[in-house]
């Protein structure tokens, strides 16, 4: 859906003249004239003057701050109306334009950072551009820090302009504003992909709703008190389906106006799976696995860290654990070819290969054309015919009478048939020498020697294209001596050697 941030529909210095503010000292009342008369220097001296011999005049600061606008000095309006807020003679209605017109400054940077963003990321080497949005989203968190939307966008910026230390900043700034309300709802039962009918069930009657007809479907803005504290929920439903929470605000700041409370916001959970692939990155797998958690825990059906957050359980000893989890994922989406690709790897690096296998089967099926399931499945298919040979073999020695169970040669066949399905549909592994020679192995041990022979041609004819690769020569090398073509064999060792340097 595309909700784009709007303006707040506001007449700044007509909204001060209506206010009608009480008991205004000498200069805030000559300041009020001098607007009238749009001298603007006039009434900035005088709303100075007066908040020189009253510091915490609200009203003054407030005109001052609409004054700043007038004179398009956005950075001094901004300092303005922020002190304003923070004022404890402050008046509703001054409380409620000063934040709106914040609100204005925030919604203005905050497009001007999006639409600098998409430029950058459309052209893909802009960097000025980056820039642009950079300092566009830190303005916009300046002037609102209690929206944290631009932190998410500020922090993504800097990770494409190579800053990532800064990101990161940025990304925990997001979670330390937003952990209270996230915890909170996670405890509640409440988080994004429940129904808006948990959500009730949950808070109890909403104190007020507001719908709106939107994207062919209907936005539920519901106000709860929770434990008592305000909650503002946010929900879409297509058609007749149950709305589906999509964000919420947890006990506003009185900063925040009612408007900018009940203001439809959207929760990104981006920040912290970028926060989980930089620590992935960085190795540190436990802090990568933490904030996977984070993600499941608000979002359960946002399936994206889940590799991730497998391989972080494998590679800090809970490989057990990640394999549970995969199992009781799968259990709940059965198709889901990501899940089993995943789980067939965990078993792949544990060699379990029979139970790796099973998951590549179960995707080749779904997915007939799938390389990485007909690669890994071939691989797995050989390890464990492999093993089985070697067993046999360990067997046969120990016992000459052993009858030797061939259904090894059963798993070399469906190997082969893998790795020849993967050369037919992809040509990026149609002259894969690693493939190739793996594919004449599977009929070397299965004696289909025609076979071996043309496979054996066709790397040959490609040494032109890896005549600079060693693993190559070695492969070759390996091939001529288990069919005893030993005159190549010695040939494709000397010009191995040559690359060796020997």
């Amino acid at each position: 859906m595309n909700r784009s941030t709007l303006l707040f529909v506001a007449a700044i210095l007509a909204a001060v003249l209506m206010q009608g503010f009480q008991c205004a000292s000498t200069e805030v009342a000559s300041a009020r004239k001098a607007i009238e008369r749009k001298d603007f220097a006039k009434a900035k001296q005088q709303l100075t003057t007066a908040l020189t011999a009253n510091p915490d005049n609200a009203e003054a600061m407030v005109m001052l701050g609409s004054v700043y606008d007038a004179l398009e000095q956005q950075d001094s309006a901004m300092v303005m109306y922020q002190r304003a807020l923070t004022s404890p003679s402050i008046k509703p209605q001054q409380r409620e334009l000063a934040s709106m017109n914040l609100y204005n400054q925030w919604a203005a940077s905050y497009n001007k950072g999006i639409t600098a963003y998409n430029a950058a990321v459309t052209s893909g080497k802009d960097r000025d551009k980056l820039i642009e949005a950079r300092d566009a989203f830190a303005r916009a968190v300046s002037v609102k820090p209690e929206f944290t939307e631009p932190l998410g966008n500020l922090g993504e910026s800097l990770e494409r302009l190579g800053d990532t230390n800064s990101a990161v900043e940025a990304y925990t700034k997001w979670w330390d504003a937003e952990r209270t309300g996230i915890e909170q709802l996670s405890a509640a039962g409440v988080n994004l992909g429940s129904t808006r009918g948990q959500a009730i069930k949950s808070f109890g009657t909403p104190l007020k709703t507001k719908m709106d007809s939107i994207d062919n479907g209907v936005l539920y803005s519901d106000a709860f008190t929770y434990q008592g504290k305000q909650v503002f929920l946010f929900s879409y439903a297509e058609g007749s389906a149950d709305a589906t929470v999509e964000g919420w605000r947890y006990d506003p700041p009185s900063t925040l106006s009612r408007p900018e409370q009940e203001r439809t916001r959207i929760l990104s959970i981006n920040p912290l799976k970028n926060l989980a692939f930089i620590a992935y990155s960085r190795g540190k797998y436990a802090d990568a696995l933490k904030w996977a958690d984070v993600v499941a825990m608000v979002k359960p059906s946002d399936q994206e860290l889940a590799p991730l957050r497998a391989q972080c359980l494998s590679l800090t000893g809970q490989g057990d654990v990640a394999i549970s989890n995969l199992k009781s994922q799968i259990a709940k989406d059965p198709k889901s070819v990501m899940l089993r690709q995943q789980l067939g790897t965990m078993y792949s690096n544990m060699e379990r290969h029979a139970e790796a296998l099973e998951q590549y089967e179960e995707v080749i099926s779904m997915e007939p054309s799938n390389e990485g399931a007909l690669y890994d499945g071939a691989a797995s298919a050989k390890n464990l015919a492999s093993s089985k040979q070697s067993e046999q073999i360990r067997l046969s020695d120990a016992n000459p009478k052993h009858v030797v169970d061939t259904a090894y040669l059963r798993l070399l066949a469906k190997s082969g048939e893998y790795f020849e399905r993967l050369r037919k549909i992809s040509p990026r592994f149609r002259d894969n020498f690693v493939v190739i020679g793996e594919l004449a192995n599977t009929y070397e041990v299965r004696k289909v020697t025609s076979r071996v022979k043309e496979l054996i041609t066709e790397l040959e004819a490609l040494e032109s294209k890896y005549a600079t690769n060693r693993d190559y020569y070695r492969v070759m090398e390996g091939l001529y001596a288990r069919n005893k073509m030993y005159d190549k064999m010695k040939l494709i060792q000397e010009k191995g050697a040559k690359l060796d340097g020997k």
